[in-house]
């Protein structure tokens, strides 16, 4: 684990696409984003900054 994750969406956007790897387009990045924060694991601010629901 080690690694912490980012706290501003635009070096969370970069973390998630490489991890989905070269073939990610930014439309599934943000969908994914999108869907994790629907659920309730992270939201973002007005200014960018990301929070998470970490258990």
């Amino acid at each position: 684990m080690g690694d912490s994750l980012p706290t501003k969406l635009a070096p969370l956007q970069r973390y998630v696409a490489s991890t989905l790897g070269e073939q990610s387009t930014p439309a599934q990045v943000d969908a994914l984003l999108l869907a994790l924060a629907r659920a309730g694991h992270l939201s973002v601010s007005a200014n960018g900054k990301v929070e998470y629901a970490l258990s």
